[in-house]
């Protein structure tokens, strides 16, 4: 889990306002102008930040293996 430091730490303490900022600066066209739909994804962002860590946990623990260097388990 070291690897993914000090990312999830600023994830996990992130103000909402950096959150929508950052959503400011995305350029319409990406989001097809539409405004409803970026409010509701950078809502999503903001209740999902806690759950990052815990995520990334069970999915490096699970049988589907998705960062074999970092798990500690052999290959074979």
């Amino acid at each position: 889990m070291g690897s993914f430091e000090p990312w999830l730490s600023r994830i996990e303490v992130m103000e909402r306002d950096v959150i929508w900022s950052v959503a400011g600066e995305i350029p319409p066209e990406w989001y097809g102008a539409d405004w409803g739909a970026l409010e509701k994804l950078a809502e999503a962002l903001i209740e999902r930040q806690g759950w990052v860590r815990g995520l990334i946990e069970a999915f490096r623990v699970s049988p589907r293996r998705p960062f074999p260097k970092l798990d500690g388990r052999t290959n074979g």
